[in-house]
């Protein structure tokens, strides 16, 4: 069998490994990379979530971290726009220059945020693949 450059011989198998020797190191799956960039588009949109939420403090009666929250959820599924709802919403109120809230109060706050992004999730299906919510489009 024909050598390649950089191939290593490796004692499991009889054969060669034709992987080069600095893939060898970082080698990841498919579904581990695709993971990995779902993990990142939900740290990334949670921080979007938490922005918004500070951003529009000072308007009296407007609040765009639920909207946020809702359209993280219908981006990335029920799942994610649960666990988005809950870390934006804890972020959010723990760190509140207005003050912290009783535990009650954020219990119920970090609740309903998560219940928000879940239903958003939910539409996933319906909304989810339309081209406007797609995030590959807007990268």
């Amino acid at each position: 069998m024909p050598s390649r450059e950089g191939a290593v011989r490796t004692p499991r198998h009889a054969g060669e490994c034709f992987m080069e020797p600095s893939r060898l190191l970082f080698h990841f799956s498919e579904k581990t990379l695709r993971s990995t960039q779902k993990i990142t588009r939900a740290a990334f949109l949670t921080a979007v979530c938490v922005v918004l939420g500070y951003l529009f403090m000072p308007i009296p009666n407007l609040e765009m971290i639920t909207a946020g929250i809702f359209l993280a959820g219908v981006w990335m599924g029920p799942i994610y726009g649960f666990f988005i709802g809950l870390v934006a919403e804890t972020i959010f109120s723990l760190f509140n220059p207005m003050g912290f809230p009783p535990p009650p109060l954020l219990l119920s706050q970090v609740a309903s945020m998560s219940l928000v992004g879940w239903v958003g999730g939910l539409l996933h299906g319906v909304l989810g693949h339309a081209a406007f919510f797609r995030l590959r489009n807007w990268t």
